[in-house]
């Protein structure tokens, strides 16, 4: 976890957290965004396959996208998938603390997504 100073919309980027490859992950979902070409590798790792135990990504793209990925990592470990089941995109917006224009947004939802098909392949 990040101090307070590092927590910076910026500070994801520059120093990206749990960026990378998971061992043994428990699931794992590919999702590239058509429009500009960002992509994000998402790997979760559960215990008890209920509970986030470890989650890391692998990405290429802009600023927005890459950072947005670290911020989701850092948030949902500890979560259940119950719980990541009503998480929303505003959610991971009201997160990422900055304003972005709409087509932005979808940079910004692009590991958002990824983690929300893990939940719903998990929970079928």
């Amino acid at each position: 976890m990040r101090n307070a100073e590092d927590s910076s919309f910026l500070a994801h980027f520059e120093s990206p957290y749990h960026r990378g490859r998971l061992t043994a992950p428990s699931a794992t979902q590919h999702l590239r965004n058509a429009v500009c070409g960002d992509w994000v590798n998402l790997e979760v790792r559960l215990a008890g396959g209920v509970r986030v135990e470890a989650v890391y990504f692998e990405g290429q793209g802009c600023i927005v996208s890459q950072a947005a990925a670290s911020i989701l990592c850092e948030r949902v470990e500890g979560w259940t998938l119950d719980e990541l089941a009503t998480l929303g995109p505003q959610d991971m917006l009201d997160w990422i603390d900055i304003p972005l224009l709409v087509r932005r947004q979808q940079c910004a939802l692009l590991a958002f997504r990824a983690l929300k098909m893990i939940v719903y392949s998990q929970k079928s």
